[in-house]
């Protein structure tokens, strides 16, 4: 869509001041998925861990963001 470039064009020569450059996400692929779910496996034998969860908001006039941080086994950070 036209619209949707000059505004991708626009944040690019933004974003180029501070030396940043803008990079689309990618498709995630099914394998992807697999392996991510294998590395977060835990084995049998390991005694179970709590994990924490760490919320940072973010508001104004204009609108709000949060940010969310799970924290796992090993220092696993999602």
């Amino acid at each position: 869509k036209p619209d949707l470039t000059g505004v991708i064009v626009a944040w690019s020569i933004e974003l180029s001041k501070f030396d940043l450059r803008f990079e689309p996400c990618g498709s995630v692929h099914g394998q992807h998925l697999a392996d991510f779910a294998t590395e977060l496996s835990l084995a049998k034998d390991d005694p179970p861990q709590p994990w924490l969860l760490y919320v940072d908001d973010l508001s104004d006039k204009k609108g709000g963001e949060v940010g969310v941080f799970l924290e796992g086994p090993h220092n696993l950070l999602i």
